[in-house]
């Protein structure tokens, strides 16, 4: 029989019994039909083929595009996972996972494309929030077909079609047909924010960041290059921020490799933009040009301050601190091919004005420029900082602070991480928005205790059990068709205090996903059960991809690896 998505269960977690009726796939779908169950069976290899349409087989730029992801995402994986062995979720038969063995399957060597767009340039369009991402995917016995009007719901439907891969007797196959899935988001921001200016990350580990998101059908990367600890970016107009701002110039991100990084990333499907914090977390300014930063030393390492370098503040009395500021943005915006910028704005701690040694001349300032209080200087960075993205033509994005204190230019984004309330009020206002409140991966305690506090989980529990108040968290599902048209999406954030080159998928990826599919699929997929056995799943597709390695389980399974093979 033909069963539809959206079906939900609840019986006990690392139960296979909690995926009857779906299919093993994370982010779960729009709409699938399958026949849960049957045997019925293609056999594929990694030789199989796509048949592009001329339209896009005769532009260079549209089947550069296809071909790279149809390796990347169908012919290299199969080739990975040959030989294997199935998934296990358990020994045991009364909770694994169904193991169905094919009868009779079919030989399919050919998937067949199809384009609902009529030119190469709407078919491979420039890479934009909010365009076509959908896709429709259909198997059968006799063939494999796609249907999309972009490349880039082409992406998505390569990533579900090689999740959809089971193995059985070592080879790969795809069971329980026909499956027909009409897929699109939810949200068209669908982000994570990497911040590698606390702890280092190498720049070769942000491809690898790139190619596990795109398995997740984001299509945002908020790179936070500059906080108080260290500046990473590569400036060749303030060359000493790259000499004088970082532990070492082998974590800095230069310009060639950002430009790599964001054609790298373009072709996963996926937008980088750069956020500069200011005017707090701007310890690391100083160190590269003195004065730029306050001298509030003498407050800020008290023993009972907590990471005080976090509440050095900007001098605006200094000669080089809004020239920088300006010179900057123009930078990153000629580096960074986005529309967006987000220029910070939040924990500004006016006391480390009031307390530092220029406050004579800070005054002074002030007072020259008709600045009032430290209110007003804190309005007047914010100002200043969304001005100079703007003047570059693009859009700024900034954290909830600057909407609270009425200082968000009209245009630009809001980022609510903390205040929840503030999200309707922003969308109340006027306001685009992304919503990250609760959806810190760095966090053994996601907030859930603000909006569900009835199933938060204990805290003798595992701590990647967390990933259930991630998916529990949803402040948008009772809002108005109005109401959503300002909501641009979410957008989890790895703070990098607690991670680095040698932790960050265990700690940023393992309960991502919960967040994919908070952030793709309906709203009416709640069922966190059957998420955790499909997150197992799809965990070990990764590894056996060869991205995600280091990303750790969710519970008890069996994952064989291609290097297991290769050992024996």
């Amino acid at each position: 029989m033909l069963v539809f998505a959206l079906l939900v269960f609840t019986v006990f977690a690392g139960n296979g019994n909690d995926v009857i009726g779906q299919l093993l796939l994370v982010p779960y779908p729009q709409k699938v039909e399958a026949n849960i169950g049957s045997a019925d069976s293609i056999h594929i290899t990694p030789e199989i083929t796509l048949n592009i349409p001329d339209v896009c087989k005769t532009n260079e730029r549209c089947k550069t595009f296809v071909d790279n992801i149809f390796n990347h995402s169908v012919t290299f994986p199969l080739s990975r996972i040959q030989n294997l062995e199935d998934f296990r979720l358990s020994l045991h038969a009364a909770i694994d996972i169904p193991h169905i063995t094919p009868i009779d399957p079919t030989d399919i060597t050919t998937i067949d494309l199809q384009f609902t767009s009529e030119t190469a340039e709407e078919i491979r369009p420039v890479l934009k929030i909010g365009v076509d991402e959908s896709y429709t995917l259909s198997v059968t016995k006799e063939t494999i077909s796609i249907s999309v009007k972009t490349v880039f719901g082409l992406r998505h439907a390569f990533e579900t079609f090689i999740q959809l891969v089971r193995m059985s007797d070592k080879k790969t196959y795809i069971s329980q047909l026909p499956i027909t899935i009409s897929d699109f988001p939810r949200f068209k921001w669908r982000g994570l924010l990497v911040d590698p200016s606390r702890n280092q990350i190498l720049p070769k580990t942000f491809y690898k960041i790139v190619d596990s998101l795109a398995a997740f059908k984001i299509n945002i990367l908020h790179l936070h290059i500059s906080d108080a600890q260290t500046f990473l970016f590569e400036s060749k107009k303030n060359p000493e921020f790259t000499k004088k701002a970082s532990y070492s110039k082998k974590y800095i991100l230069t310009q060639s490799f950002l430009k790599e990084l964001i054609d790298y990333a373009e072709l996963r499907g996926i937008i980088v933009y750069p956020e500069l914090d200011m005017p707090a977390h701007a310890a690391s300014w100083g160190k590269a040009y003195p004065g730029v930063g306050v001298d509030c030393w003498d407050y800020a390492s008290k023993p009972t301050m907590h990471y005080g370098e976090n509440l050095i503040t900007m001098n605006p009395a200094d000669e080089n601190t809004f020239p920088l500021i300006e010179s900057l943005i123009a930078e990153l915006s000629d580096v960074f091919t986005s529309d967006y910028i987000h220029v910070g704005g939040d924990e500004v701690n006016q006391n480390c004005w009031k307390k530092c040694k220029e406050l004579s001349v800070i005054n002074e300032w002030m007072t020259n420029h008709s600045v009032k209080d430290f209110t007003g200087l804190e309005s007047y960075f914010n100002k200043y900082s969304q001005d100079c993205v703007i003047a570059n033509k693009k859009t700024p994005i900034v954290w909830e602070e600057v909407f609270k204190n009425n200082n968000a230019d009209t245009t630009t984004i809001v980022q609510v991480w903390q205040n929840d309330p503030l999200l309707k009020q922003a969308v109340d206002a006027g306001y685009n928005t992304i919503y990250s409140s609760g959806f810190y991966q760095s966090s053994g305690d996601p907030d859930c205790k603000v909006y569900n506090e009835s199933t938060c989980y204990d805290l003798y529990h595992m701590w990647v059990w967390t990933f259930k108040d991630f998916y529990a968290n949803d402040p948008t599902k009772e809002f108005t068709e109005d109401e959503l048209s300002k909501v641009y999406g979410m957008e989890g954030c790895s703070w990098g205090e607690s991670c680095d080159d040698q932790n960050w998928f265990d700690r940023s990826q393992t309960r991502f996903m919960a967040l994919a599919e908070r952030f793709w699929s309906s709203k009416e997929m709640t069922d966190a059960d059957s998420l955790e056995v499909r997150m197992n799943y799809v965990r070990c597709m990764n590894l056996r991809r060869g991205i995600s390695k280091g990303m750790g389980p969710i519970y008890c399974n069996y994952c064989q690896l291609p290097e297991e093979v290769e050992s024996q």
